[in-house]
């Protein structure tokens, strides 16, 4: 059974969405390492990866609707799909505010960003394989706390270093 979803297979068209999101998302966590390494451009390449993301985000909640199969896994693979979408829309966010602004102090925080966006890849890949799931899902789970830690202390360093 696919673990989190409730199905016991994933249809095919919903499956191969997923792989396409999971490859969106780390496509545009990779875009993070340029904007960080100074290429501008690389905001460019990530608004391409939102919008495709945005696309892929609709072709999977028309394919999960259109879909026949009953239960708890449709409602499920919706959200799921939102939650992707979310994903990319932060990090486009937060792709466009670096490039207006970067802060080299809270580059730890950008590539935490890039670290939870590529880890979420992975557990997409691996909605039909419980085990590795888990260990996925696991990997997600510590960059959150490693995300809202190193946030922490990067607005403690805002608020007490920055001048203006």
């Amino acid at each position: 059974m696919t673990a989190t979803i409730g199905l016991e297979r994933l249809p095919r068209t919903i499956a191969a969405l997923l792989e396409e999101a999971a490859g969106n998302l780390a496509a545009i966590a990779n875009e993070l390492d340029e904007l960080v390494d100074g290429d501008r451009t690389a905001t460019a390449a990530v608004a391409e990866s939102e919008a495709e993301g945005d696309r892929i985000t609709h072709d999977l909640i028309d394919a999960v609707r259109a879909n026949h199969r009953d239960g708890p896994g449709r409602v499920r693979l919706i959200i799921l799909g939102e939650a992707v979408d979310d994903v990319v829309d932060a990090v486009d966010a937060l792709a466009r505010a670096w490039a207006q602004a970067p802060l080299l102090a809270v580059t730890d925080v950008v590539l935490a960003v890039r670290d939870a966006a590529r880890d979420s890849a992975h557990a997409l890949v691996a909605l039909e394989h419980p085990d590795r799931l888990t260990a996925a899902l696991d990997r997600c789970g510590e960059r959150d706390e490693e995300i809202r830690r190193r946030g922490r202390a990067r607005r403690a360093w805002l608020l007490v270093e920055q001048t203006d």
